[in-house]
């Protein structure tokens, strides 16, 4: 018979949320609801997970070309033109072990229209860590209008140091969170380049490059021609901080002087991942 693979609530206001369900037969059901008295958004989410915690499946790891539940201390490679072919997350990488470095290039990867996808390029799970990001994230897509989680990467564990360039990558998702970069974690610190990038969120909480709603101790980069489409009015423009929480302090928000090379010198090898010119 037909099980739930997926549970998901989406918190629209103090009296109302959506119920989402992810059946086996990747069939999508959703139901509104309103509540007669208020609630707040961390108290949907708690039960959330509370439900999600009930089930005892292993069917939740989404990584179509790398998934990692261990340790791997370097990772040197190209994803590129990648489709997703499973009904959950989607991501092309994976992460919800431990990662020292990951260097490299997404570009070209695409996620075709299914239901709770999370992030079409990355994911950092939860549970991940990764200690140094040095990557180029360019022309990737993820089209989910009925995702809650809609993102090009995705992290919700932890990561120390990104120096990345994401540009030309479009993101479609009408409910829950959209962006290019979702934070729902940590992350140390943020150096690059967001340039040309677009997201529509008809009925989400998006940012057109940055959304966090999670923790940054900080933002050096350029924000550049970066789109955003939305009826919804928890938004922002290039980099928005979400729903109780916060960016960086504006002295903490600067351009990158002198500007990071992705990937860091001091730790990728000299002929890969050529950046493109920015002067």
């Amino acid at each position: 018979g037909v099980t739930i693979r997926r549970f998901d609530l989406i918190y629209l206001d103090a009296n109302s949320f959506i119920i989402v369900l992810l059946l086996s037969d990747d069939t999508v059901k959703n139901k509104l609801v309103h509540l007669p008295v208020s609630a707040e958004q961390s108290m949907i989410q708690k039960l959330a997970a509370v439900f999600n915690g009930l089930r005892h499946n292993n069917d939740d790891k989404p990584g179509i070309a790398l998934v990692n539940d261990g340790t791997i201390d370097k990772i040197y490679a190209d994803f590129i033109n990648n489709a997703s072919g499973t009904a959950f997350g989607q991501s092309v990488f994976y992460n919800r072990g431990f990662v020292k470095e990951l260097n490299g290039d997404f570009v070209g990867n695409r996620n075709p229209e299914r239901p709770l996808a999370a992030g079409a390029a990355v994911v950092n799970a939860a549970a991940g860590s990764i200690s140094l990001v040095n990557v180029n994230v360019t022309d990737n897509r993820l089209n989910n209008p009925g995702g809650t989680e809609n993102s090009i990467w995705l992290n919700a564990g932890s990561v120390s140091r990104m120096n990345a360039v994401f540009a030309g990558n479009r993101v479609r998702g009408d409910f829950g969170s959209s962006a290019v970069l979702l934070n729902t974690g940590s992350l140390t610190s943020v150096k690059g380049i967001f340039s040309a990038n677009s997201v529509n969120g008809e009925k989400a909480a998006a940012g057109g490059a940055v959304l966090n709603e999670g923790r940054i101790d900080l933002i050096e980069a350029d924000f550049v021609d970066n789109r955003l489409q939305t009826a919804s009015a928890d938004t922002g423009g290039a980099a928005f901080p979400g729903r109780e929480n916060s960016l960086p302090s504006a002295t903490q928000i600067s351009s990158p002087t002198p500007r990071p090379r992705i990937p860091d010198a001091s730790s990728a090898a000299p002929s890969a991942f050529p950046v493109p010119s920015t002067g």
